[in-house]
């Protein structure tokens, strides 16, 4: 705290005044922080599900001894999805209801604008929308490379590409308010301008904006979510089409090797002659040996009565 008088003397400020200045500080610091990280849960859920989740299980081979067992591919990708899921939506849906509890109408000065990229994120369904985005994105790029190193690096980059897209076009996710006056044209501060002209019609200047109101929050958060819902479904389906797949990449068998004709090669066992041996034969047309055993002696005890009666 810096220095201050009650009351204000000699050019120090009051400490009442400057206990206020440094308790929304502090106030807005938090807001800060809580919205960058609802805003950016995506990259770090995206990393983990690609390199921890999937990646690492599949290098591993953990994977395939689970597969070996009672679990089949498909019910093993679900469970490794579904507990993360339900844990993101509860979680990060909580913290999105803190975030509107402690933002509730304070001061577009402390708070931020509803507009800005992290409060907009933030405060609504879209943070949600994100992170099970991001989990998806990671399950499928585990599934595809394989690697746990490269499978994080290939989801963070799709979670950073699918972000900044959204985020580039956000403004055009819902129809916008044009407004046209003569003279200068003042919008509040509470809306979302997309663009701004000065005509000139007749010799008489126009002012004419496109933007959005703040009535316009949740349409777009709506439009938003359903958009990352959507890719959240696509990857997730997409990963368990690869997964049932009986490709031998994933499930541990070598593939068919494939000639010039597409068509896949035999995989009967080949000689050195270049024939298939015979089940009677060696290699080559070398006859098999027969099998030896061992000799084993037997005697019989045979009284002569019965010897008697043989020889008649």
């Amino acid at each position: 705290m810096s220095a201050c008088a009650t009351p204000p003397t000699d050019g120090l400020p009051s400490c009442a005044a400057v206990e206020a200045i440094t308790a929304d500080e502090t106030y807005a610091n938090g807001i800060a922080t809580l919205a960058d990280a609802l805003s950016l849960v995506m990259f770090p859920v995206a990393a983990w599900a690609g390199g921890a989740l999937i990646g690492r299980e599949l290098e591993n081979g953990t994977a395939r001894l689970a597969w070996t067992q009672s679990v089949s591919p498909l019910r093993w990708l679900a469970a490794k999805l579904a507990v993360p899921a339900l844990l993101l939506t509860a979680g990060t849906g909580g913290l999105v209801l803190l975030n509107d509890w402690a933002r509730g109408d304070g001061n577009p000065n402390l708070v931020g604008d509803w507009y800005d990229p992290d409060a907009f994120v933030s405060t609504g369904p879209v943070a949600v929308g994100y992170a099970l985005a991001g989990l998806a994105l990671g399950a499928l790029a585990g599934l595809v490379w394989r690697r746990a190193l490269h499978a994080a690096g290939a989801a963070l980059a799709a979670s950073l590409l699918l972000h900044s897209v959204l985020e580039r076009y956000r403004e055009s996710l819902w129809p916008a308010v044009t407004r046209t006056e003569a003279g200068t044209l003042e919008l509040p501060r509470s809306a979302f301008q997309v663009t701004w002209a000065d005509p000139t019609r007749h010799g008489v200047r126009l002012s004419r904006a496109t933007f959005h109101p703040e009535s316009h929050f949740w349409p777009l958060q709506y439009v938003e979510t359903g958009l990352l819902l959507a890719v959240a479904g696509t990857a997730t389906a997409a990963a368990f089409v690869l997964l049932a797949r009986p490709w031998g990449t994933l499930r541990g068998v070598r593939p068919a090797l494939r000639g010039h004709s597409g068509r896949a090669a035999s995989r009967a066992p080949s000689t050195a002659c270049g024939q298939p041996p015979r089940p009677l034969t060696r290699p080559c047309g070398r006859p098999r040996a027969a099998p030896r055993y061992p000799a084993r002696h037997v005697s019989v005890t045979i009284d002569s009565d019965e010897l008697a009666k043989l020889g008649q």
